[in-house]
């Protein structure tokens, strides 16, 4: 009976734990100043895209939660005023349109993003490389923020 639930649990382990391993090793090599190379600083931005593309469910998800209570509190406050619901109302709608803008960020870059635009040296790939880090680590950073805010703003 142990013996079956080591064999069932162990794809999950090493699903889990190939998914961990070495992941900011191109962020470290690039962070300590290291000459990285183009293909580095391409998969470094591949990750961050990856990082956000993870993230697109839950900022949609937040943003139908933030409407839902948008509404809920728009229907509230008709019958009576209450500042502490007028509020929450405007930082929900705030927050909802941080959230849109976050998408709508990744999927300009997505758009924008032509790795055969970089160019044939080492060169222009890397000071295209670099430019593209830098946006889509940007954007994966606000993700991250925006949704920790939203779950801080929804936690039960």
């Amino acid at each position: 009976m142990k013996l079956r639930r080591l064999i069932a649990a162990l794809p999950i382990t090493m699903i889990l734990a190939c998914g961990q391993s070495g992941q900011h090793d191109h962020h470290d090599e690039a962070a300590a100043g290291g000459k990285a190379t183009s293909d580095s600083i391409y998969n470094i931005v591949m990750e961050d895209h990856n990082v956000a593309m993870a993230k697109l469910g839950q900022l949609k998800k937040y943003q139908d939660l933030c409407a839902k209570e948008v509404d809920s509190i728009t229907t509230v406050l008709a019958k009576k005023k209450d500042p502490a619901l007028a509020a929450r109302k405007e930082m929900l709608e705030s927050l909802k349109t941080s959230l849109k803008q976050a998408e709508d960020d990744m999927d300009h870059w997505m758009t924008g993003f032509e790795p055969d635009s970089a160019g044939t040296t080492e060169e222009s790939k890397l000071k295209y490389y670099n430019a593209e880090k830098d946006k889509v680590g940007s954007i994966k950073d606000n993700m991250l923020a925006l949704l920790s805010r939203a779950d801080t703003t929804f936690k039960k």
